[in-house]
């Protein structure tokens, strides 16, 4: 006989070797080397090469273990933090770092540091709104940490609505200083990142006064804290606002100001100026200061969201890849299989790939979409240094969609992620619950999500009127359906559209979610005539939401066919199958899950919504061989995950049975034998040393 398996020892253990094996089976299922996407997804060879060399250096230096992380209290995770941020600096020195290859480092840790807001959002507004001469006197000190910012917008009673922030920045003639105040507890800052305990300064949305007038909002930079002592100026109360739902890494903080003066050259002046006479010089555009915002709502939208959707689905899949339970059976009545019949992988479940493949596929519609986006972003920044402001509301308005549509996607797959995988995706060991905690931030910062539809919706209000003004429109791939608003009556998709069309063919999806947008955009351009705005909020949303959806799936399918177009690459034809039956996943599940829209106006006939169901489980069961496959192409590390379930090699049980005893409290007991409290509570509960306890009672010697 075989010698039994002591499940007390560490070491390996069969059902580990089974896990591992499962694992290692899907992947070979794949019908692409998953490699040859990661190339895609970060940029090429030199791309990868960059990314795995940047990500070394973090992954091998003890500075930044993240074994214990989630046995650490909060004031633990943020002196951890402040040393990952010094070790960042150090690191960036030592190699010759520049800001893109430290935003890529930083990226790799998979956690939020004190200082993520300095490198990203903090020297980008130096750069993107401050003069040269600004940029030339705060930029090298911002680069070498010599000053730490972080920028402060939100008020404690003003989150989104810019135009009702209360802190003043009022003109002092007699000094040529700004008098920063804030008049009311509701006008203190709040929640910003990095203020809490690390900060020196922040870029400070004020309203600027002159002379008894209100210019609006503009950016000022203020000192915050001595840099000698640390300590708060004289003027100024910071601290931090304690504990939140995630985001524990970071010191997002508060301030007051009771006139604290700044110099008046502090104000940020690539755009708007006030002289030394005291003389307000306004921007050539009113909307030139947006540029920055536009980037970092472009960076969430794009990168952000289908980052942490596919930092998600790799757990998931590969933990449903290795994960036994139950059977697939044929029929309702079918006999049990006897128990030498191994349990079913999960994934093979049709019901755990409904759930999980779509969320994949809009990983990678969200990323190829934000692909296209970048180019917009940078095309449109080229085109304001010429003095030409026209794509900025496109822009502008798109981004903010965007990042409404994809962030909500993800927050709500981060969620279904963890479901999926039982009970255990409630554990911390999964590394889900931690990374959610953090991303569902992302639906309220840098604007509501239900508030940017109303920009979004705003713009295309502007576009239909042209339309019905003029018949004409210069649009572009996202805003061409516009021009058929009046022509919508007999749109309809041709009724011999079968099930095979459905599942092969991009463009009727992009042709259907396309009528879509503008059915709603051409009703909410009625409304809008008689109803008042407050009562257009639910007609926003659901406007800004099939525009941006539209513009997902238009965008993706362009951004695979340049692939494919792309002569300098040589893109096998498996992989960009592959790619292809993402967007065809990810459309007609959204079609699905809105089917409702389709069939109001009669363009899709009942039978295409039988049609439509039955091509995605279709694709569903194609697509079951790539999935682990699919995941590993977004190469996230082990360590970048930080997840015992969800690991390049498998073996989850195992894992996570040697987490669990790394646990403080385990520790403690096998030290001492006993739990923490045990003396002071446990021992007197379970001997009967409560005063009003029954005594009497008879104890046997083994219950």
């Amino acid at each position: 006989m075989p010698t039994p398996t002591n499940p007390w020892s560490p070491g390996d253990h069969p059902d580990a070797r089974v896990q591992q094996q499962d694992l290692a089976k899907a992947r070979q299922a794949a019908t692409f080397d998953p490699r040859d996407i990661t190339h895609i997804l970060y940029d090429g060879v030199d791309g990868v090469a960059t990314r795995n060399r940047l990500r070394q250096l973090i992954e091998q230096d003890p500075v930044f273990r993240k074994s214990d992380w989630y046995f650490l209290s909060r004031t633990e995770r943020i002196e951890r933090a402040l040393a990952w941020s010094k070790r960042f600096i150090e690191i960036k020195q030592e190699h010759g770092i520049d800001q893109r290859e430290l935003l890529l480092m930083m990226n790799a840790l998979g956690d939020w540091l004190p200082t993520t807001l300095h490198s990203s959002m903090f020297q980008l507004l130096i750069d993107s709104q401050g003069s040269e001469e600004q940029a030339a006197r705060w930029g090298p000190l911002a680069d070498e940490g010599r000053m730490i910012g972080c920028y402060a917008q939100t008020e404690l009673g003003h989150g989104s609505n810019l135009a009702r922030l209360e802190t003043r920045a009022t003109y002092v003639p007699e000094t040529d200083e700004w008098d920063l105040h804030s008049p009311s507890l509701s006008s203190a800052k709040w929640w910003i990142g990095g203020l809490g305990v690390i900060a020196t300064h922040a870029l400070v949305q004020a309203k600027l006064w002159i002379h008894g007038k209100d210019y609006g909002p503009h950016l000022f930079m203020v000192p915050l804290r001595c840099r000698a002592t640390h300590q708060a100026l004289p003027g100024v109360r910071v601290g931090d606002i304690g504990p939140k739902l995630g985001f524990s890494s970071v010191d997002n903080g508060y301030v007051l100001f009771h006139h604290h003066r700044i110099p008046r050259t502090n104000l940020l002046m690539r755009h708007a100026q006030v002289d030394d006479k005291g003389v307000y010089h306004p921007p050539l555009h009113a909307k030139l200061s947006f540029g920055g915002m536009v980037l970092v709502r472009t960076q969430i939208a794009a990168f952000g969201a289908a980052t942490a959707l596919s930092y998600a689905t790799t757990i998931a899949t590969r933990y449903s890849a290795q994960r036994r339970q139950g059977y697939r059976l044929d029929k309702t009545n079918s006999p049990m299989p006897p128990p030498s019949v191994p349990e079913n992988v999960v994934l093979d479940y049709q019901a755990v790939r409904y759930r999980l493949f779509p969320l994949i596929a809009a990983s990678f519609v969200i990323h190829g979409c934000g692909r296209q986006m970048f180019t917009l972003f940078m095309n449109m920044q080229s085109e304001l240094a010429a003095g030409n402001t026209a794509p900025l509301s496109e822009v502008h308005a798109l981004s903010s969609g965007l990042k409404a549509l994809c962030t909500t996607i993800a927050t709500d797959g981060m969620e279904e992620c963890r479901r999926v995988m039982g009970g255990h995706g409630y554990s911390q060991a999964s590394g889900i619950p931690h990374m959610y905690a953090t991303q569902a931030a992302q639906v309220t910062y840098e604007g509501e999500n239900y508030l940017l539809t109303q920009q979004t919706t705003r713009y295309l209000l502007k576009l239909a009127a042209q339309v019905q003004r003029t018949g004409e429109l210069e649009a572009s791939l996202i805003t061409q359906y516009i021009s058929r608003l009046p022509h919508l009556a007999g749109d309809r998709c041709d009724p011999a559209t079968t099930q095979q069309d459905w599942q092969t063919r991009g463009e009727l999806i992009v042709a259907a979610m396309a009528h879509r947008a503008a059915v709603i955009l051409a009703a909410a351009a009625r409304d809008v005539q008689h109803k008042p705005w407050h009562a257009m909020n639910i007609t926003c949303y659901r406007l800004s939401n099939a525009h941006c959806m539209h513009a997902l799936v238009a965008t993706y399918f362009k951004w695979v066919a340049d692939l494919k177009a792309d002569q300098d690459i040589s893109t096998p034809r498996p992989l960009l199958d592959a790619l292809y039956r993402q967007g065809l996943i990810f459309g007609l599940f959204q079609m699905q899950q809105q089917l409702g829209d389709f069939l109001e106006d009669g363009y899709l006939a009942g039978a295409q919504g039988r049609h439509i169901r039955a091509a995605l489980e279709a694709l569903l069961e194609t697509n079951a061989p790539d999935a682990v496959g699919l995941v590993d192409a977004w190469d996230h590390s082990d360590y970048f995950l930080n997840s015992y379930l969800g690991n390049y090699d498998g073996g989850a049980y195992k894992n996570m049975w040697d987490w669990a005893q790394n646990e403080p409290l385990n520790v403690i007991v096998r030290e001492t034998g006993v739990p923490p409290g045990y003396a002071a509570h446990i021992r007197p509960i379970v001997q009967g040393q409560l005063p009003h306890q029954d005594q009497s009672l008879q104890i046997p010697a083994r219950l």
